[in-house]
């Protein structure tokens, strides 16, 4: 009996361990299985959107590159509109060899532009004549130190100005600093046609 007995005990144990081995496969089955896929799904997941964020972050860059260099070169583009515009504009340049005249103390007695013509070189006209021309004579008196700073600032006016030549008269620049010399100037001015089909970008 004590020998059936240990056998049955013995059974016992082996099913039940059996039982226990069979539980925690069903338990790793159920629960920690489907949990380790998750974790490792969600890496994946987590990985790719670095590497969209590193992409992202590089196409951001890129564009605001190019929005900068586009904004560079509206502004050239705005500057050299103003150095060549479309047309003569005569009020717009005689406005602003007004106001030169006015800040540097000179008497600008005479202004008489030409018609516009294609701009020419030694070996011909200029980019097949998209550019023109425009010659320019001025008339101005003033101080020796008034007209030198008259004819600088002709460099420095929005409008491209090229001066041909220069003419001074008059009382002596060193001895009699404050004797009015009278000046003139043969000069050229640009316009460029071709600007007013490609406006600048807004």
């Amino acid at each position: 009996m004590n020998r059936v007995a240990n056998m049955s005990r013995e059974a016992l144990l082996g099913s039940g361990g059996v039982v226990l081995v069979v539980l925690l496969v069903v338990w790793w089955m159920l629960l920690m299985s489907p949990a380790g896929h998750k974790l490792s799904s969600l890496r994946s997941q987590h990985d790719q959107l670095v590497s969209q964020a590193g992409t992202l972050q590089g196409q951001l860059t890129s564009l605001q590159e190019q929005k900068a260099h586009s904004a560079t070169l509206d502004a050239q583009q705005a500057r050299n509109q103003l150095a060549m515009p479309p047309t003569a504009d005569l009020p717009g340049l005689i406005t602003q060899l007004d106001s030169l005249a006015s800040s540097t103390g000179v008497n600008l007695s005479s202004i008489s532009p030409s018609p516009p013509a294609a701009a020419s070189a030694a070996g011909g006209s200029v980019a097949g004549g998209s550019y023109q021309s425009m010659s320019l004579s001025l008339a101005f008196a003033g101080t020796y130190g008034q007209d030198m700073a008259f004819l600088q600032g002709l460099y420095q006016l929005n409008r491209l100005v090229v001066i041909n030549s220069v003419s001074l008269s008059g009382g002596g620049d060193k001895s009699s600093p404050n004797a009015v010399l009278t000046g003139s100037v043969s000069a050229q001015v640009f316009t460029s046609p071709a600007t007013a089909t490609h406006p600048a970008n807004g």
